[in-house]
């Protein structure tokens, strides 16, 4: 019984296919035409990374060394174990980098194109849609208020830098940096700014507290008569020197990029051989689906004659 129910199934779906067989056929091309016109007109992205590696100097380790020997001085308890390398990953996409790098117009100018306007420091916004204009019609049929806000730079360049992918590697003192656009230069252009600006950040940061260090170590050092507490001042006075030479050079401070940025030989998006097969599936089904709905409306419609 089982076997004939599978045959009456199998047979049903046979003689369903060679009369909505059209059907079928016309919804797979419909499908197929409306995806290659999708491709036609897609943008096409390209993946750019970059390969970002920790900066182990000496006088960042002296620098460190000697922070712990002022706070064991000072009998205060030091609690950041954070390296610096971990900050340059949590601010590669924070808004603390966006502010600094809405300060760069060539920056604003490679990432916004002729969005920016640089006189008036400003993103021009784009014509509105009318699906956009359809919805605030109705709002304000509803009374519900509509806002037209204006893009802040900061936003905008904030949320591009959290679009970025930051890949944690198997070393904790590596990294990669990661992001899709439709221009390849444009791309490498962006990482290497972001990462320059982080790194310059961390930079200037750790110059300043050198610097803040050594004058309160130089008013220590003219108070301080004990012999063992002077030794220890100096030799703390000596790294914070070291620390802000090595902040004042212009090679990379705390991260450094291990290689060019690289580019995708091939877009990674959209996937015209995945398009394809999806949309030949989808019309199959569209059609296996509909053919069982439109054999029961005629066949209602018979019987009811």
């Amino acid at each position: 019984f089982e076997k004939n129910k599978e045959l009456i199934n199998l047979s049903y779906l046979i003689n369903l296919y060679f009369r909505w067989k059209w059907l079928i056929i016309i919804s797979v091309l419909i499908s197929l035409v409306y995806n290659v016109n999708k491709l036609r007109n897609a943008e096409y992205l390209y993946e750019v990374s970059m390969q970002v590696i920790a900066v182990t100097t000496f006088e960042n380790n002296q620098f460190n060394t000697s922070r712990n020997s002022i706070a064991n001085f000072l009998g205060v308890s030091s609690s950041q174990s954070n390296s610096n390398f971990s900050l340059y990953r949590s601010l590669v996409s924070s808004k603390i980098m966006a502010e600094k790098l809405t300060k760069s117009n060539e920056f604003l100018k490679v990432l916004l194109g002729s969005a920016w306007d640089e006189k008036n420091q400003i993103i021009i916004s784009g014509p509105i849609n009318f699906s956009t204009k359809v919805r605030n019609s109705i709002k304000k049929t509803m009374g519900i208020p509509v806002f037209y806000g204006k893009i802040e730079p900061k936003e905008y360049i904030h949320g591009f830098l959290k679009s970025i992918s930051i890949i944690p590697q198997d070393n904790p003192n590596f990294l990669e940096l990661k992001m899709e656009t439709s221009s390849p230069k444009k791309g490498v252009f962006l990482l290497s700014t972001i990462h320059n600006e982080t790194d310059t950040l961390l930079k200037e940061r750790n110059l300043l507290r050198a610097t803040n260090n050594l004058d309160f170590i130089k008013s220590k050092l003219s108070k301080v008569q004990q012999e063992d507490q002077r030794q220890t001042l100096i030799s703390a006075l000596s790294s914070q020197q070291n620390a802000i030479m090595s902040s004042s050079t212009d090679l990379p401070f705390v991260a450094e990029a291990f290689g060019s940025p690289s580019v995708s030989m091939n877009p990674v998006s959209p996937k015209p051989k995945l398009t394809l097969a999806f949309s030949i599936i989808f019309g199959l089904v569209f059609g296996l689906f509909v053919s069982p709905v439109l054999d029961f409306y005629f066949l209602y419609r018979k019987l009811k004659s």
